[in-house]
This record gives structure tokens, sequence and C-alpha cells, in this order.
């Protein structure tokens, strides 16, 4: 059947992959429960055909049955709206009604949501006059508790303003939501000092042996080097050494001889590569097409005859 818009009314159809047993029962318990209003269930049926696990992969259907969420008022369908929009993952671009969804979720104080607008305002200068908002936005997402947030503010503080206090205060609250790699940065940080934060090899050693305890080669080399560079006849240096490295002890104890010695400077020997992020942004659909100008005030007239523009979010003009 040709597919129903969700703005005409009419819910779009799904085609189910499994015909048989538990997972058809299930699918159409889902879809009926989504068809009588469930924002969650809805939710979740736009995932299943987004993905095509149970049912065929359908994308503009998917978006449909998100729209229906969002309209609800579901901040998570709300920035998934804001995703579609803004990487084109349908097909057609529009960063105006990327804004408009992501700053409706904003508006409920969903961190995601706050997290988005501020990466689209950064680095989209200029859109509807509001790029110099977007470190207040930033902000808000990372004291919720969203983790890209904080390493956002983290970096921008160490890279950008060379305030290393206010870099160090986001990378320990980012360390303490789970992120490896802040550990080692604010062991590195303390390691070396600089910008407002005094050398403490103390605080470097407890931050290194914090990540390399959790498996951070990266760490559990440069607590090495630390406990090395402290005292040269350290035996957990050597262990540490053969962890990081995976090397053969009788390698790793000749190293130290020559470090020992003199031969091999710790300044010298294996630097090691900076810790990759844990996260990955989605990728954009390679080109999509760009809404004219006329279709994004079409869609956005249908959107303020639903009641949700008469709430806007931070920043999106009316």
């Amino acid at each position: 059947r040709d597919q129903m818009r969700a703005d005409d009314g009419k819910l779009p159809k799904v085609k189910i992959r499994n015909q048989h047993g538990a997972g058809l029962l299930e699918m159409v318990d889902l879809m009926r429960r989504a068809e009588g209003g469930s924002v969650e269930s809805q939710y979740e049926l736009a995932l299943q055909l987004w993905r095509g696990h149970e049912v065929a992969a359908d994308r503009r259907s998917a978006q449909e049955w998100i729209e229906r969420a969002a309209l609800q008022g579901l901040s998570k369908a709300q920035v998934m709206m804001g995703n579609i929009w803004r990487l084109g993952l349908t097909g057609f671009h529009s960063l105006r009604l990327a804004a408009f969804w992501y700053a409706k979720a904003a508006a409920s104080d969903s961190a995601e949501g706050l997290y988005r607008l501020a990466v689209l305002y950064r680095d989209e200068q200029g859109l509807a006059g509001n790029s110099q908002c977007w470190l207040s936005l930033m902000q808000r997402s990372a004291e919720a508790g969203y983790l890209r947030a904080m390493l956002v503010m983290a970096d921008y503080y160490l890279a950008q303003r060379r305030n290393w206090q206010l870099a160090v205060h986001w990378y320990r609250v980012a360390a303490a939501s789970g992120d490896i790699a802040s550990l080692y940065l604010l062991g590195q940080m303390f390691r070396h000092g600089g910008a407002g934060v005094p050398m403490n090899m103390t605080n470097a050693l407890v931050y290194f042996h914090l990540a390399a305890e959790q498996g951070m080669w990266q760490a559990q080399v440069e607590l090495a080097r630390t406990l090395l560079f402290l005292d040269q006849n350290s035996p957990e240096a050597v262990e540490w050494l053969r962890r990081g490295l995976n090397a053969d002890l009788n390698d790793v104890n000749d190293a130290v001889s020559k470090i020992r010695t003199g031969q091999l400077s710790i300044g010298q020997w294996v630097a090691p590569e900076p810790p990759l992020r844990l996260y990955k942004e989605e990728a954009a659909l390679e080109d999509p097409l760009e809404l004219t100008e006329g279709a994004e005030n079409q869609i956005l007239d249908k959107l303020k005859l639903s009641g949700l523009r008469n709430s806007q979010g931070p920043g999106v003009e009316s």
C-alpha cells in the first residue's frame, strides 16, 4: 500500500517480517499500542522500522512514527527528529527543522536535547542568530549529567580558554560518570601542571592508576613512566610496563635497565598515543537533498497548527 504521512491523520503502514510465533504476537501488540496513541510504543515501533528487526526496514515510515511521538512531547523522539533533519537520514536536510526539534527537547530539560542544540549552534555559526549561546546550553546539558557535554566543556576549557582549573572540574565529573579517558587526561594535567593547575605527582599517580586498573594501556604505560621518574628501582613500574606493552618481561627489564644506567631516557622511551573518546557521532547520509525555504516553512506551519510552536525552546525564533 502507499505510505500515508503522519500529518494526514492516517497511520503509516507496517509490514511484519516474522509471520509466526511469539515474535508475531509481540509485534501485533506493539502496533496495537502504537496505533492507540502510546508514545513509547510509537517510538519503539519506529526503532523497529528504522533498524529492520522484526519488521521490514522502512525509514520513511519510521520517521512518521517518530514524529507522532515527538508531537506528543516525547523528548527522545524530538531529539531523533532533530537528528533526522540535521543529518539528512531519510534523504532531506534542514538545519531550521533540526533546530526546531532540538529546541523542543531542550525546553523539557532533555540533557541530550540541550547537547544537540548546543552542537548545532556551535557548528553552524549564525543559525537563527544563536551562535553565542551554545556554551550555556552545553553547560546545562553537562550539569544534567550528559557525558558528551561534560567532555566538550572540559576540552573547551583545556584547549580554547587555557583554564585548566575548570577543565579539571569537568574531567573529574566525566570520570565520575565512567569516562576512563578523563582519568588519563587528569593524570597528564597533574603530572605536568600548567594554566592554574600546579604539578602534583601524587594526584597524577592516583588518576593514572585508576585508568590503568580499568585496562587502558596508555595509562598503564604512563603510570610506569611516572613511577620510574620518581624511583628508577620501582618493581611496580616494571609490571605496569609489561601489562601496558603486552611485552615479554625480559624485554621490559632490559628497557628499564637502560633507563637506570642512562642509556635511555624516560622522555625518549615509548610515548603513549592519546586515548580515543568512547563515543562517535552518527554520520550524515551522503549528499542529502537540501529542503527549500518554502518546504521548510510549509512543514513549520503544520507544526504550528499542532500547538507545539507556541512554546519555543531556547534560541529558536517564533
